[in-house]
């Protein structure tokens, strides 16, 4: 038996490329609103905003130019956490200013700041392909003890395929931000049962028979559909990581290995809830 595996910065001195720049957010809210979640929503993206014009990161929406406009809440949140992610980081370095105000049927919140943008430092000539064995799941909820069975054929297994034009380490990690709060990325491969991984032609993950990634639908969750974000980190040389993170200290852990040739990509799947 394994246990199921739900799949889905201390800041160092290095050479990155930094830009000041004046952003601005704008979020438009119902009057009956969270005023609160409003002026953070804008703060970020204001961010968002400083982010993609420096970096050229694009996202486009109908309404606030954060997300497409047929996406779901859940899945508009975690494009714009990986995109954050895969890009830089904002770092707020000047004045700011906010204000809410009612014009016709909703609030317009808005959010100024002076902000320097840090982009992540690349290497474009360190390559390699990461795709999943399919991106959409239907799956029921995990049995009570949270316990499932290797031989278990209700629970469908994922599996990651990495294919490097030279030899890498490969870290997987989960995120799994909007649905818990806290350390909500976790690092699911190298792990425990299948440590080896440093590889020089194609793979798949997992390596050994021995356990296999089954996904299930997370117990009490409100919705339908839920999406999980699966980011590669494919290294020239052996990187020390704890088992999860937060949001910010993930971003700080890429700055803090950003001197090594490495890069990033990353993958979103679908899980849907079988009824």
């Amino acid at each position: 038996m394994v246990k199921n595996l739900f799949l889905l910065i201390l800041f160092f001195p290095l050479i990155v490329i930094a830009e000041i720049i004046q952003t601005k957010g704008e979020i438009y809210i119902e009057p009956e609103g969270d005023l609160n979640l409003c002026k953070d929503d804008a703060r970020d993206k204001a961010y968002r905003n400083a982010l993609e014009r420096v970096a050229g990161e694009s996202i486009v929406s109908n309404k606030d130019l954060q997300c497409a406009s047929n996406d779901d809440d859940a899945l508009c949140e975690l494009k714009k956490r990986t995109f954050s992610l895969t890009q830089g980081i904002v770092k707020p370095v000047g004045n700011r200013d906010y204000n809410a105000v009612l014009e016709g049927d909703f609030f317009i919140c808005t959010w100024t700041e002076d902000v320097k943008v840090e982009r992540f430092k690349t290497y474009p000539d360190f390559e390699f392909r990461f795709t999943l064995n399919q991106n959409k799941f239907i799956a029921p909820l995990p049995p009570s003890d949270g316990i499932i069975k290797l031989s278990d054929k209700n629970f469908e297994p994922i599996t990651f395929n990495f294919e490097p034009r030279q030899p890498s380490y490969l870290y997987l990690f989960q995120n799994t931000e909007y649905l818990k709060e806290g350390k909500s990325f976790l690092k699911i491969f190298p792990n425990k049962l299948d440590q080896e991984n440093l590889f020089s032609k194609k793979v798949t993950i997992p390596t050994k028979k021995s356990y296999e990634f089954k996904v299930s639908f997370p117990d009490n969750f409100y919705k339908d559909v839920f999406y999980v974000n699966i980011i590669a980190i494919a290294s020239e040389n052996i990187i020390s990581f704890y088992d999860e993170y937060t949001y910010e200290d993930f971003q700080a852990k890429l700055f803090e290995i950003m001197d090594q040739k490495s890069r990033y990509k990353y993958e979103i799947y679908t899980v849907l809830k079988k009824n």
